[in-house]
């Protein structure tokens, strides 16, 4: 479990303007646990592989093979 903006951003190598604007607007999976973010390694590589997947951003037609 990672836990506080400072923490996921030191994981992920993001700031947290782009971790906040990626949870708003491409579903990135940051919970809140009391007042603080939390997320975990696994959600985020969830996410990624989907993006990979479907070729970007949410609602992104998956790429053709």
């Amino acid at each position: 479990m990672i836990i506080g903006w400072k923490n996921i951003q030191e994981a992920t190598g993001l700031s947290r303007n782009l971790l906040r604007r990626l949870r708003d607007e491409e579903d990135f999976p940051i919970a809140r646990i009391g007042n603080r973010p939390a997320t975990s390694e696994g959600l985020i590589e969830k996410w990624l592989a989907q993006r990979i997947d479907t070729g970007g951003s949410k609602g992104a037609p998956p790429r053709a093979a």
